[in-house]
């Protein structure tokens, strides 16, 4: 089964995954496709809807890295990245995140 919810710029589709997953699909010109797998037809519908409305706002941002980057992973770039070129390098914030 397959259900597409717009027909404006955009072309959500909805489509079955066996007995017990549904996988919401988002195309949008400009944007990554973006898809996600939800337990029910009604949570794939409505995370379609939120990302379109977010595409038409222009405050999407793309999921698959924020939802696999962990707080560990961020703060080893903050000391890689940013630490260095602060002054006070060796001491203060340094210390704090160790």
């Amino acid at each position: 089964v397959v259900t597409h919810l717009s027909r404006e710029a955009t072309m959500a589709t909805i489509r079955n995954r066996g007995a017990y997953q549904w996988q919401a699909i988002v195309r949008r010109r400009g944007y990554p496709l973006t898809s996600k797998t939800l337990d029910s037809r009604k949570e794939a519908q409505l995370w379609a809807r939120t990302v379109e409305s977010e595409m038409d706002r222009g405050v999407y941002l793309p999921r698959n890295d924020a939802e696999r980057t962990l707080l560990h992973d961020l703060i080893e770039r903050y000391r890689r990245d940013v630490l260095p070129s602060k002054r006070g390098k060796h001491f203060g914030p340094a210390l704090r995140v160790r």
